[in-house]
């Protein structure tokens, strides 16, 4: 009678809960306890006698007030462990605090929400693991800050003067670093950067307070600065600013936007190009078509609705169709004879850019195109025919108005850092200015050249000559 008339008060306290006070709410199954309710009408029907008769005992119910310490703990409950106190419920969301996202539960009819519960479950799991990765990297970004904390904790008093690293950059080989020293408080007479054996002497401060100096180290090996103002010195560690470059490195796995952009014209322009070559009746010539190696693809494929797609190359290789010297297109083809002329990497190569671009204005037929990439920034390679290095500027006046055509879109993309061996003065300084790997222009011709409007003191024979230097491509086997 007791156990009775227990479960009828139980029942009627749930029964009134269920009417009243749950709002938002649903059963959790003991094996899914940390998942959250849902919002929804106050419960009815088969759920809410279940939750009167007990037949729901062994389930957690989740409302928009509770809170993971609300949960039965285990004292209460000998059949199943508490929540742990770093989850949270709320009405629809529960997941790790430290994330600050919400996963949504599916509003989804009843024998559909175990799916969506192990969906959820899925995207928690992919979180959290996201959430150790950041961890992981930033305890790296702060491992030399912790060195720097246990240093100062063994040297003793922290230096008074203060004093900053503005910008760096380093190799395998040393350090080049910036920066500067406040001598409000104490006059500086000098300053020792040290990293392992290796140190430099700093006496002299530019507009009384900044400095330059490369440093010879291990990219390992830490860096301390030894202050020395009037009868004190101080030895503390340096913790340089993060990202020394200008812009965050990037590959096309992980692309950078504002560099994606910059190529991007360039994909945007070379595309105008294989559109108007594609047209009905287009005669279309690609200057330096050879393959060269076994594998690799040609641009013919790129046209297959033009009418003639012819290939030059100064050897005689697999895709080229005539064999000559680029600096006499038009004698090779004719004068106006082609209505797109383009070239990838050919441009640096080429002894007398000034006469390529004549002869590709009397090649083309006047509204023709031609399309151009090559480097502003590249090692020397396929000596002894690497000669030019191009800006988009450079660009603008070889295929600019005065060469009879109208520029439709130029760029450079693909940023890059030069070092040199020297590390003093300004050498010391070129890591920190950006030059670009790839350079681009798209123009159209205007108008016709007169026949004598460029002209250079080289005869046909002599300039084939030199550009048979180019290196020849090697036999097959």
């Amino acid at each position: 009678m007791g156990s009775a008339s227990s479960a009828c008060a139980w029942g009627r306290v749930v029964r009134k809960q269920a009417r009243c006070e749950f709002f938002s709410m649903r059963w959790v199954p003991h094996h899914r306890r940390w998942a959250s309710g849902f919002s929804g009408k106050p419960a009815t029907g088969k759920i809410a006698r279940s939750l009167a008769s007990g037949h729901m005992r062994n389930a957690y119910i989740a409302t928009d007030e509770c809170q993971a310490h609300s949960h039965p703990s285990a004292d209460e409950t000998n059949d199943r462990s508490p929540i742990s106190s770093k989850y949270r419920a709320g009405p629809e969301t529960m997941i790790p605090f430290q994330l600050h996202r919400k996963i949504p539960l599916l509003r989804r009819p009843f024998h559909q929400r175990d799916v969506a519960l192990r969906e959820r479950d899925e995207l928690a799991t992919k979180l959290q693991r996201t959430e150790k990765e950041l961890f992981k990297t930033a305890l790296e970004r702060n491992h030399f800050q912790g060195q720097v904390a246990e240093f100062a904790k063994k040297e003793g008093p922290t230096c008074p003067i203060e004093y900053g690293v503005d910008r760096y950059w380093c190799d395998a080989s040393g350090i080049y670093m910036e920066g500067w020293v406040d001598q409000s408080n104490a006059p500086v007479t000098s300053l020792r950067l040290e990293a392992g054996e290796n140190a430099v002497e700093i006496g002299t401060f530019l507009q009384g307070r900044n400095f330059h100096a490369y440093l010879p180290r291990n990219p390992t090996t830490p860096i301390f600065v030894t202050i020395v103002a009037s009868d004190q010195s101080w030895r503390c560690p340096i913790v340089l600013p993060a990202g020394p470059l200008s812009s965050p490195p990037w590959s096309h796995e992980r692309p950078a936007a504002f560099q994606q952009r910059l190529f991007a014209a360039q994909q945007l322009a070379f595309d105008t190009v294989v559109g108007f070559g594609n047209l009905e009746g287009r005669v279309v010539c690609e200057v330096g078509s050879r393959s060269v190696a076994p594998d690799s693809a040609t641009k013919r494929s790129l046209f297959p609705r033009a009418e003639r797609y012819v290939g030059v190359d100064i050897h005689r290789a697999p895709n080229v169709d005539v064999v000559g010297d680029a600096h006499f297109l038009h004698e090779m083809l004719g004068e106006a004879s082609a209505d797109l002329v383009f070239s990838g990497a050919v441009l640096e190569h080429l002894s007398y850019p000034w006469l390529f671009s004549a002869a590709v204005n009397r090649t083309l037929k006047r509204g023709g195109m031609t399309f151009h990439a090559t480097h502003q920034t590249w090692p020397l390679h396929e000596e002894p025919n690497d000669f030019w290095r191009f800006s988009d500027e450079a660009l603008k006046i070889l295929f600019g108005p005065e060469a009879g055509f109208r520029v439709l879109s130029s760029g450079m993309h693909n940023q890059s850092f030069t070092c040199a061996e020297e590390r003093t003065g300004e050498f010391a300084r070129l890591p920190f200015f950006a030059c670009y790997t790839h350079v681009f222009i798209l123009a159209e011709k205007t108008r016709d050249l007169d026949e004598d409007s460029v002209r250079w003191p080289v005869s046909p024979g002599r300039s084939r000559s030199r550009s048979g230097r180019y290196p020849s491509p090697a036999p097959r086997t």
